[in-house]
């Protein structure tokens, strides 16, 4: 589950969250099958400068194979149910069930575990390295360009810097790897 808290004082003072996002309520925890409301094993959140939630959801799940990210548009002014899906073609997708060889390999995710958003790109860190989504596209599923080879288990994406950066956690190369201009067709490290 996500759980959200409207401030932080809320959150400081041990007040409950304001919502509860992927299960229920606060206490449950089920890997329910694959929908618009359920989450098993989520791993990253984002949120972009518009308030829109991104989820990466089935990180290691191997039972399920989620393998997918969940949006939710502006969740603290609508609702708990997502929005968007990336990574399977519905939101009842899973990738050991029926659906799996109708996705197009460039639409594909597997084991995504980070997600920065912002500048209208998602990117996902995934086993196969860094993908970008292009938000406004609205093909189904959403196709990804492949930016980098590296792959981690923590995005940050700085729209304030000058040039604008995305910085990812290479876990496996113990480095935060720095890529300028992450809205070019490819992000290269330019600082390591």
């Amino acid at each position: 589950r996500v759980l959200g808290w409207s401030s932080y004082a809320s959150l400081a003072g041990g007040a409950p969250s304001d919502l509860v996002i992927g299960q229920p309520d606060r206490y449950s925890y089920s890997c329910a099958p694959a929908s618009d409301r359920s989450l098993c094993l989520p791993h990253g959140i984002a949120v972009d400068e518009g308030g829109d939630l991104y989820v990466t959801d089935g990180y290691g799940d191997w039972e399920y194979n989620r393998d997918r990210v969940l949006a939710f548009v502006r969740p603290f002014e609508t609702d708990v149910v997502a929005d968007r899906v990336f990574g399977q073609r519905t939101f009842t997708c899973e990738n050991a069930g029926w659906c799996y060889p109708l996705i197009p390999p460039e639409a594909r995710l597997n084991n995504a575990v980070a997600v920065a958003a912002g500048g209208g790109y998602l990117y996902v860190a995934h086993s196969a390295g860094l993908v970008r989504f292009d938000l406004a596209q609205s093909a189904v599923p959403p196709v990804w360009e492949p930016v980098s080879g590296a792959t981690g288990s923590g995005l940050f994406l700085d729209l304030a810097a000058v040039p604008q950066a995305l910085y990812i956690a290479a876990t496996a190369w113990s480095q935060v790897i720095r890529g300028d201009n992450p809205d070019a067709a490819a992000v290269g490290p330019t600082t390591v």
